[in-house]
């Protein structure tokens, strides 16, 4: 097997769990390979022929990775440094511990549905794992966002900015601007609306195959968000095209299949009955 660790400079202990895993998947006759996650242009040219990649260090990691794994079919297994961890499968004291399992290939792959986003007039598409967010710029302003879905006209929103998301994705930035939780694997987009002033407060859970259009209205700026990174603007009268990507995300699990309630219970301190 090839194994990719990709580590967080920042966290000394990331670094150092990234070093004693690549001794130890090498002693088991593996091929590996370790960088922190500023070296893009090295991991970008590793991943292809890796068979599992270990992000260690937060959410972060991951969603930056995320892309180029589900582009060339590479479980990603996130070991978590961070706070809140939703995406992340270990803690970094059970990393050694099971490693010999992922090297054994007893593991389940978990399927993630992704964006594909495409600002009109880019050449590029940008597919995100967890949302896709429009919000003003420097001059905080209301925006006017029209969205039609597959060719019928949905709503005017005069807000703060729209969000689209994924399953993934609601656990995230949509949870927080009130948007519901949807099981991981349900490949349905969200949209959630954000300090709506006139327009629907309600957000919408879409089928799989729908298509958004957007269109924006501004006096001053509108910046296009992708997974917490800005990618572009939006001129005023400007378009943005959402789909379900053809490709997904996926995860290497060891857990068991309910996890995700689990983590629910605990990450969001939801009370349980009889506790």
């Amino acid at each position: 097997m090839n194994i990719g660790l990709l580590y967080h400079p920042g966290r000394e202990q990331a670094q150092a769990l990234a070093t004693v895993l690549h001794s130890v998947i090498q002693k088991e006759g593996h091929e590996a390979w370790h960088v922190p996650v500023e070296a893009e242009a090295e991991w970008h040219e590793r991943i292809p022929a890796a068979d599992l990649l270990f992000t260690l260090g937060g959410d972060g990691s991951i969603l930056r990775a995320a892309p180029l794994c589900a582009q060339h079919d590479v479980p990603i297994v996130g070991v978590k440094f961070g706070r809140l961890g939703f995406l992340s499968e270990l803690l970094p004291t059970e990393a050694i511990q099971t490693l010999p399992r992922f090297l054994n290939g007893e593991y389940w792959i978990e399927e993630r549905s992704m964006l594909d986003c495409q600002i009109e007039g880019e050449a590029q598409n940008t597919i995100a794992l967890n949302e896709a967010v429009i919000t003003q710029g420097h001059v905080r302003r209301v925006l006017d966002v029209k969205v039609w879905i597959d060719d019928a006209f949905l709503a005017d929103y005069v807000a703060d900015g729209l969000m689209i998301s994924t399953a993934t994705g609601s656990t995230a930035y949509s949870m927080v601007a009130g948007g519901p939780i949807l099981h991981p694997e349900v490949r349905n987009m969200l949209i959630t609306p954000m300090c709506v002033l006139r327009g629907p407060t309600t957000p919408f859970v879409l089928r799989q195959s729908a298509r958004l259009r957007l269109q924006v209205f501004h006096q001053h700026e509108a910046v296009v968000t992708i997974d917490g990174l800005p990618v572009g603007d939006l001129a005023n009268e400007g378009m943005m095209h959402l789909t379900t990507a053809e490709q997904s995300c996926k995860f290497a699990r060891v857990q068991e299949r309910t996890y995700f309630y689990e983590t629910l219970v605990h990450k969001l301190r939801i009370p349980l009955e009889n506790s």
